[in-house]
């Protein structure tokens, strides 16, 4: 059977076999627990005061989800993670390799802009940091032309997973390699309008999708190809909405495939985790341009977690 195991703002779908009862569960994220890191940690019943029903369907009954406000954060969230993980498919090496989607974080104008205060935050992500290890096509020079000096983009920061306390005890600093489908995907004129837009709130005179068959859409099936994991970063929800529905939909159906296949795991950080819902209307960014825009109003999510929206 299925469950969704929600811990307040951190939600996991998968096979809930490891607890009595495989329902819809919720724990307390106010428990200020140590992680212990001598074996699992028996799920205790204070953590488990309500009960959530996403109606997660049939089609859901592999799926391995997680989606959480900031990071993993107690062990009923560190256990459950690793009890997911073991259910994926062994990999051709030894290595569990996990992909970071940066594509919410790229309207930030600390991800830009090294005079915002929050570019050097060290469990931050910005610009120089990716450049240095995979590079980016858009341009830091051209952001600052599009957006007349950084003008009008989201406040905040984005954390960089690679560097995350937690994560790091799970994973080798080289199982995570950095990915944006829209830096990776998106002409110059897109990418411009997107800013312009955002920052000008010029309307896009181009066409904002990706053909089908575009050579990128078959580089990202390479690229989850060798991972197992997925971890859609926070940032702004209308962006990376927008990227996995409307921009890139074909990327954005073959990551619910292979999640709702077993074969790949979802985990979702804030914005990652809104847009991995049925829903994320519930964002606060105060820009509406790119759901009126983009988005045309439609806020539907990869609704991997059954009918249950977030806001985290």
């Amino acid at each position: 059977s299925s469950g969704l195991l929600l811990t307040l703002a951190i939600v996991y779908v998968a096979d809930a076999g490891h607890v009595d009862d495989p329902t819809l569960l919720a724990a307390s994220e106010h428990e200020q627990l140590m992680l212990e890191e001598d074996g699992p940690v028996e799920v205790q019943e204070s953590w488990i005061p309500e009960v959530v029903d996403c109606q997660v369907s049939e089609k859901d009954q592999h799926s391995l989800v997680m989606l959480l406000s900031t990071t993993l954060q107690g062990p009923l969230a560190v256990n459950t993670f690793q009890n997911m993980i073991r259910k994926l498919p062994v990999t051709r090496d030894s290595q569990l390799k996990v992909l970071l989607l940066e594509d919410a974080g790229l309207l930030k104008s600390s991800f830009w802009d090294s005079q915002d205060p929050n570019f050097g935050q060290k469990q931050g992500l910005n610009y120089e940091k990716i450049n240095s290890r995979i590079g980016l096509k858009i341009g830091v020079e051209k952001v600052k032309e599009w957006t007349k000096g950084f003008q009008g983009l989201d406040g905040g920061w984005t954390a960089d997973h690679a560097v995350d306390e937690t994560l790091s005890r799970l994973f080798a600093r080289e199982a995570f390699s950095y990915h944006s489908i829209f830096d990776s995907c998106a002409s110059e004129e897109q990418a411009q309008a997107l800013f312009e837009l955002q920052a000008q709130h010029v309307v896009p005179k181009v066409a904002m999708t990706l053909e089908a068959e575009h050579p990128c859409v078959h580089e990202f099936r390479k690229v989850l190809d060798q991972v197992g994991i997925i971890l859609a970063n926070g940032g702004n929800p209308d962006l990376l909405g927008f990227v996995l529905r409307r921009f890139a939909p074909e990327i954005g159906r073959m990551i619910s495939e292979r999640v709702r296949a077993g074969r790949l795991l979802y985990m979702g950080r804030s914005a990652g985790a809104m847009a991995g819902s049925a829903d994320f209307a519930y964002t606060y960014q105060p820009m509406p341009m790119l759901e009126e825009v983009l988005l045309h109003g439609d806020t539907s999510g990869l609704a991997l977690a059954g009918r249950c929206s977030l806001r985290p």
